[in-house]
């Protein structure tokens, strides 16, 4: 094209403007549907426009034939090219997200029934006996509501013991500022593989987390939990204080004592382990040492 262009003396038109050219071209053949609800549609492809209910029942009927293509996964991976384990790795690596990424109500459901019971409390309004959208509870008469949230992934490859320091970490912060934890929430994303349909999946951190929040008094009343990549748990602490018992982190002034309840540098240790530079023994001190409640 760019020869004949040449040899009749006209300049040939610039890439850019060629693909430019064709993408408005191809645009003007596409055909718009658009529903704008309740069962009405408007369609629209060059210069026809068209609007009315029966342009709806058409848009249903090639968005439904195109929502079956992927509702199949195993014939989506026998369309895929043949590689050695690209059916076993599709599976595996094919994750959900949004509200398609939450545990069923079955398998949370006999989870959660494999747990200890939670310390019973009149406070506690509507909570996992009968569960709904959100726990309700009933505020501490003349005293302050304290709360904290912590989330984070998973630094060791024991899932117990991690929610055994992730409890143990969200209370802490309720003790640090004086009050008294009453009430939990959690969240909870799975490790690697899906939750089993027998409801195992989640039962390696919540097995730990309950002994901890039980053994404060501190009730689980709701919760949610996904599945994910990788092992990570939030923890939602609400508890009590009395105004004139606030502790706060400023205020200190000179002559006064500070006093370290465990040793600081965890985290370090931690980070040093991940990249294999730090010695068995340092890790296990420091994973018994958070294990423990702030003394």
């Amino acid at each position: 094209m760019r020869a004949r262009r040449s040899a009749a003396g006209r300049k040939s038109a610039p890439a850019r403007a060629r693909r430019c050219d064709q993408s408005v071209a191809s645009a003007r053949r596409h055909l718009a549907l658009i529903s704008t609800g309740e069962k009405y549609a408007i369609a629209s492809r060059g210069a026809f426009k068209a609007e009315g209910a029966w342009l709806w029942t058409v848009k249903d009927w090639i968005d439904r034939r195109w929502m079956r293509m992927y509702q199949d996964v195993e014939a989506m991976i026998a369309r895929m090219p043949a590689q050695p384990g690209a059916a076993a790795s599709a599976v595996e690596e094919m994750r959900c997200g949004g509200c398609a990424a939450k545990i069923g109500p079955g398998p949370l459901s006999r989870a959660l029934s494999r747990l200890a019971p939670a310390p019973a409390s009149p406070d506690i309004v509507i909570g996992l006996e009968a569960p709904d959208d959100a726990a309700v509870l009933t505020a501490p008469a003349g005293k302050n509501l304290v709360q904290t949230v912590d989330f984070f992934r998973s630094f060791i490859n024991d899932p117990f013991v991690f929610g055994e320091i992730a409890a143990n970490h969200a209370l802490n912060d309720i003790f640090a500022m004086g009050g008294t934890a009453a009430f939990r929430t959690g969240d909870r994303r799975g490790a690697g593989r899906r939750f089993d349909q027998d409801g195992r999946g989640p039962l390696p951190v919540a097995r730990r987390r309950a002994p901890v929040s039980n053994r404060e008094g501190v009730a689980l009343v709701g919760g949610h939990s996904s599945e994910g990549a990788d092992l990570a748990l939030g923890l939602s602490v609400t508890g009590e204080i009395a105004p004139d018992k606030i502790i706060r982190k400023g205020g200190l002034r000179a002559g006064d004592a500070l006093i370290l309840t465990r040793p600081l540098g965890t985290g370090i240790l931690f980070a040093a382990a991940m990249r294999a530079r730090a010695k068995a023994g340092w890790i296990e001190a420091a994973l018994a040492e958070n294990a423990s409640l702030q003394p």
